[in-house]
């Protein structure tokens, strides 16, 4: 059967127009990853194990979308909305998802190493077992996020907004949390050797059995903070503000407390130090067995 010359222009001009609906819906891209499975995002708000490496999906609405098990690295999802996703087991590394928003979003058991999430919102996100580490997190909004078991080793937390975060059990080994807001947030057994929490706010923050090795304190305010059974050992805590917080069989062994304000004698005859562990003038500490 013979097509008529109407027929096909009409045909060309809706694949010109879808054609210009995906690029401006989703960014026009160099690399050859699948465009079938941009079509089928675009159509269906989903693509489970799809190819979108290095996709350019900035500003796109992906409210809600199924892209469990993904591959997205080093895809473009600048500002993108991203509430409410599924990315369960996706592989979202080396992607630049600065300013998305990943509200409510799960992100359980991602590849999420060296991504950047600066100034993002993962509000009450769900990362349990994710790998974050070497992420750029700067300035981002985690209030409520779960992050227990997570990996965030090297991952810069700066003036990040942690309020009422789960962290049980994540490793923030060397992590950058200078001026991060920890209020309220559960760390408990938490890896944070070396990690710099300069004036970072740990108010209230449950700390129980955390490592502190060596990390950086200096004009922390842990005020009410449960430090029981942590260990603080070279910790620099200069200038910070201990006042009710909870030192139960936490070892300060070698810690440096040089002008901390809220430590009292009670306090530290719960907990044990070293020769070596600097106290504010008239405290004593124990040494630990």
């Amino acid at each position: 059967m013979r097509t008529s010359h109407s027929n096909l222009a009409g045909s060309a001009a809706t694949a010109m127009a879808l054609s210009l609906w995906l690029v401006l819906a989703f960014g026009a891209t160099a690399h050859a990853y699948d465009q079938k499975a941009v079509e089928r995002l675009a159509a269906d708000n989903a693509c489970t194990g799809c190819d979108l490496i290095r996709a350019d999906l900035a500003n796109a609405d992906l409210a809600g979308a199924d892209l469990r098990a993904a591959d997205l690295r080093s895809a473009i999802l600048e500002k993108a909305s991203l509430r409410g996703a599924k990315l369960g087991g996706a592989n979202l590394s080396g992607a630049n998802a600065e300013k998305a928003d990943l509200s409510s979003a799960d992100v359980s058991r991602a590849d999420m190493r060296w991504i950047d999430l600066e100034k993002a919102l993962l509000i009450d996100a769900a990362l349990t077992g994710s790998d974050l580490s070497g992420a750029d997190l700067g300035g981002a909004k985690l209030t409520g996020a779960k992050l227990a078991g997570a990996n965030m080793e090297y991952v810069d937390l700066n003036r990040a907004d942690l309020r009422g975060a789960l962290l049980t059990d994540v490793n923030l080994n060397r992590a950058k949390l200078k001026r991060a807001n920890l209020a309220g947030a559960t760390l408990v057994n938490a890896v944070l050797e070396r990690a710099n929490l300069e004036r970072a706010n740990l108010q209230d923050a449950q700390l129980v059995g955390a490592n502190l090795t060596a990390a950086n304190l200096a004009r922390a305010d842990l005020a009410g903070a449960n430090l029981q059974d942590a260990t603080l050992k070279d910790a620099s805590l200069q200038r910070a503000n201990l006042a009710g917080a909870q030192l139960v069989g936490a070892d300060l062994s070698g810690a440096s407390f040089r002008l901390a304000t809220g430590l009292t004698q009670a306090q530290l005859d719960s907990a044990c130090g070293s020769v070596t562990t600097t106290l504010p003038e008239g405290l004593t500490i124990a040494n630990c067995e």
